[in-house]
């Protein structure tokens, strides 16, 4: 849900936010664009010593920053990003020396979460050809969490992965594969249903396919976590699984 983003890493050695050089942009696939990436947004990153405070960015408050610190000696991964200096030691890594400040920024589609929110639930229904949420959809947490667990089971169907799910799809056993593939063809199959509904106007036909949507993605996301080759990957994947379906938490699908 944060989809491909592109660096010019010039942008993130700046000591102050200066809003006509973002770090990133971001794109993602969207209907009738075969082969090709829609641009979606725009990202700002600023390089810091641990604990820094947020960059000052746009008027307000409501530029909400999230951390990035590059974790390296972890078993089984060697490196990767994680959210905070303590989250890398817990997984028994060496966090770098730096954090990496970010600030998304949201074009089209909209963002029903607002324009700086860490990730986009609009993008995987877009994607999938679907309207995606409204904000009033958003403001019931069990509603925001059911809306964000279709949107991540949707994601599955054009080749997202969730944060450390490169590493298992990267040598994917046999149980895995199988697995995961029967439950994306029945995420697939339930897309024509989505759109039937909101075309009909007919909530219950849409819940009813949402939650076979869902069962699959739960079932994926059971054979992740069996399918890890450690315990710090599993971890990784476990967190990951927790905060994705959290409104607002910084957690993205690599697409």
């Amino acid at each position: 849900m944060v989809g491909e983003h592109w660096i010019n890493e010039r942008h993130l050695r700046v000591t102050s936010l200066d809003p006509s050089r973002p770090a990133y942009v971001m794109y993602y696939p969207l209907p009738g664009r075969e082969h090709e990436q829609v641009l979606v947004g725009t990202a700002y990153g600023m390089v810091q010593p641990w604990g820094a405070d947020a960059p000052d960015g746009f008027a307000g408050t409501h530029d909400v920053w999230h951390v990035h610190v590059l974790c390296t000696a972890l078993d089984h991964l060697g490196s990767t990003f994680t959210a905070s200096a303590a989250e890398c030691l817990e997984l028994g890594g060496e966090p770098a020396k730096h954090q990496l400040a970010m600030l998304h920024v949201w074009f089209e589609p909209k963002n029903p979460e607002g324009p700086f929110a860490p990730d986009n639930v609009a993008l995987p229904f877009v994607a999938a050809g679907l309207a995606p949420p409204a904000p009033g959809d958003l403001r019931d947490p069990a509603d925001a969490q059911r809306m964000r667990k279709l949107a991540l089971a949707l994601s599955e169907t054009y080749g997202a992965t969730p944060r450390g799910g490169g590493f298992i799809e990267q040598r994917p056993t046999k149980i895995f594969a199988r697995q995961a593939e029967a439950d994306r063809t029945r995420i697939r199959r339930q897309i024509p249903k989505l759109r039937e509904a909101q075309q009909q106007n007919d909530p219950t036909a849409f819940a009813a396919a949402a939650d076979e949507a869902i069962g699959a993605w739960e079932r994926i996301r059971a054979a992740y976590l069996e399918a890890a080759p450690s315990d710090v990957l599993r971890q990784m994947l476990e967190t990951w699984f927790t905060e994705a379906v959290l409104s607002n938490a910084h957690v993205g699908t690599h697409r």
